[in-house]
């Protein structure tokens, strides 16, 4: 994942992505790829309007660092300055869960789940996961969610209707120290769900 936030960061997206973002409302999210001078494809990619000048890109495995550079290298290019990207490779991550019982697992590991998925549409998400942008010069106020989603222990995550595989279920971003935990947690209440 790379976070790109300031008042220039619509714009250098734009730039650099095939989907203009301009209209997208917070909570909501496009696919689309990122494409180099001559127009050759990078990587395809999921963008999330986390705030007005606040956006979460979530890259391939391993995409990160090239994608987060690319972005740099663009910047001077096209002349925006007040853009901050932010590489969380080794940071973040994202663990799938798709399928026809997928809202009734995760109903047994979030809070308030009926507030969670209540108007959660395809390609919307809500929360946001545990990050200190100290230091980062990102502005934590554009990564503040209108609902947050936290899991049964107070874990926040950022989760997610966009897969874009056709089948029914969710995406979630959690801390890298707390996805471990997630994952024996999704396992077992899935097996509690046959």
């Amino acid at each position: 994942c790379v976070l790109v936030n300031g008042r220039d960061a619509p714009a250098l997206l734009n730039h650099c992505f095939t989907r203009n973002l301009n209209g997208l409302d917070t909570g909501r999210c496009v696919y689309g790829a990122f494409l180099d001078e001559n127009g050759h494809c990078l990587d395809d990619a999921i963008i999330y309007q986390c705030g007005q000048t606040g956006f979460l890109v979530c890259v391939n495995s391993g995409m990160g660092n090239a994608i987060a550079a690319h972005l740099e290298h663009c910047k001077p290019m096209i002349g925006l300055s007040e853009a901050v990207v932010l590489d969380l490779t080794g940071k973040i991550a994202k663990i799938d869960i798709q399928g026809p019982e997928a809202a009734k697992i995760l109903s047994g590991l979030i809070q308030a789940p009926e507030s969670v998925f209540q108007a959660m549409v395809y390609f919307s998400f809500k929360g946001f996961f545990d990050f200190d942008p100290a230091g980062s010069a990102l502005n934590p106020g554009d990564y503040t969610p209108q609902q947050p989603v936290l899991l049964k222990d107070g874990t926040p995550i950022l989760l997610s209707r966009s897969g874009y595989t056709g089948e029914f279920g969710f995406e979630i971003f959690i801390a890298n120290p707390d996805a471990v935990q997630l994952w024996e947690d999704l396992m077992a209440q899935g097996w509690d769900h046959g």
